[in-house]
């Protein structure tokens, strides 16, 4: 396995922009019995875009995880962006095209960087809070790059989460961001109206979506789980015992791995 901490050029933000990937190669150590992963056809890997949350980098997961295990264990590469706070909206400015980088740019670099399948359905874009809206959202407006997207803990925000007084969610930065509150509240169902209207019901991205009951995002996760049931887009929806926190996290994305990702 390699592990890859790089800089790549990108277009959407006109500089570098940080990732770290998890690449599995064929000469795997073994395990402390003496067991080698079971080898692999050298042919191009399946792949997981893994996204941040608020906050955070793109070395998160890969720190407060154990993602290189399961990586491992089914053989996918897994590529995680740095994306500052900006939840993978494009800005209004240039060199702020956040959205159009996870959803379609990094796919297309990161393809020609490392030898990762090109089929949308080896394709899995995820993430957690802030990365899990963006997940969906980007599997929505990108349906071409996406065979699947799951989101943990999505915070698919309303105007209840802002506060003058937060270090983050101000009405201002919700502007900042949006263009406006109503886009905030708006913007991931729009996306799925825009998937609606540019793919048949077979293409869609498969979707999965999970939350801690003790979480302050549930109710915004069952407003959406249930949005999605009355557009009749098929997904998958579980609610587990925890809050917005790395324990769940990690058993969250095993799950969501072992859901998308089959060996052979």
């Amino acid at each position: 396995m390699a592990l890859v901490y790089t800089e790549i050029f990108a277009q959407s933000f006109m500089r570098p922009v940080s990732l770290c990937a998890v690449i599995p190669a064929e000469d795997s150590a073994p395990d402390v019995s003496g067991n080698k992963p079971q080898a692999q056809e050298n042919r191009p890997l399946k792949t997981l875009y893994l996204l941040h949350g608020l906050y955070g980098c793109h070395t998160d997961w890969l720190t407060l995880t154990n993602i290189r295990r399961y990586a491992t264990e089914k053989h996918i590469a897994v590529i995680m962006p740095s994306a500052e706070n900006a939840f993978y909206i494009d800005g209004k400015l240039p060199g702020q095209q956040y959205g159009t980088f996870v959803g379609d740019e990094l796919i297309r670099l990161t393809r020609r960087l490392f030898h990762l399948s090109d089929k949308r359905d080896d394709t899995v874009i995820a993430g957690l809070s802030m990365g899990g809206a963006g997940a969906i959202r980007a599997a929505c407006l990108y349906p071409q790059n996406f065979g699947a997207a799951a989101g943990i803990s999505s915070a698919f925000l309303t105007r209840e989460h802002l506060s003058p007084e937060h270090p983050v969610f101000t009405p201002e930065w919700a502007k900042g961001i949006f263009g406006s509150i109503e886009n905030m509240e708006s913007e991931y169902k729009n996306a799925v109206y825009t998937m609606k209207r540019s793919v048949s019901k077979g293409e869609y991205p498969r979707l999965s979506l999970e939350c801690g009951t003790s979480d302050s995002l549930i109710g915004v996760n069952r407003d959406f789980h249930r949005f999605l049931q009355e557009n009749g887009v098929e997904h998958y929806y579980e609610e587990t015992a925890g809050g917005h926190e790395w324990p769940l996290w990690d058993r969250g994305i095993q799950k969501v791995i072992n859901r998308f990702f089959k060996i052979g």
